[in-house]
């Protein structure tokens, strides 16, 4: 009776053991972690673009149905994002950071979350301006495009 007991904790502790190695090499899946690094890589890139008012790049990655949701209350198309950065913008940022960024990758789709902030001047008066974002991406065709966009204001801590 005693070998019963012993056997069925045996087994318990070895599918224990292979559902951890198996979850184990799950998370550390060298494709996961190569389209995270590209999605990494193309958010570092995406802020130097923006800053360089750089359309072309964005033209590029981002996809025919992209759609951004801003702190004023509206949504931008791709159209009014590439035509914004075309025309320049009369505002200057003098410096940008993104921190916190993390990549999450399911599939065929991606998630980025991070801060973005923003030293500039707007109507000639220094701002600061301090954002979580949240970017959606897809794989289209064999490659990474961003999908969606938000970006929501931080409002400073009250003191």
């Amino acid at each position: 009776m005693s070998a019963v007991p012993s056997f069925r904790r045996s087994f318990l502790v070895a599918v224990l053991i292979t559902a951890i190695f198996s979850l184990g090499a799950f998370a550390l899946d060298p494709r996961l972690d190569a389209d995270g690094a590209v999605i990494r890589q193309w958010e570092n890139d995406a802020l130097a673009a923006e800053l360089a008012g750089d359309a072309a790049f964005f033209a590029d990655g981002l996809h025919v149905d992209w759609t951004s949701g801003i702190g004023t209350g509206r949504f931008l198309s791709r159209r009014d994002w590439l035509n914004d950065l075309r025309r320049g913008d009369p505002d200057v940022v003098l410096h940008a950071t993104i921190a916190d960024l993390d990549v999450r990758v399911h599939g065929d789709t991606a998630v980025a979350t991070y801060r973005k902030d923003y030293d500039a001047r707007m109507r000639d008066e220094p701002v600061v301006v301090n954002l979580i974002v949240t970017d959606t991406f897809v794989r289209d065709g064999g490659r990474w495009q961003q999908l969606a966009s938000h970006a929501s204001l931080v409002q400073p801590a009250a003191e």
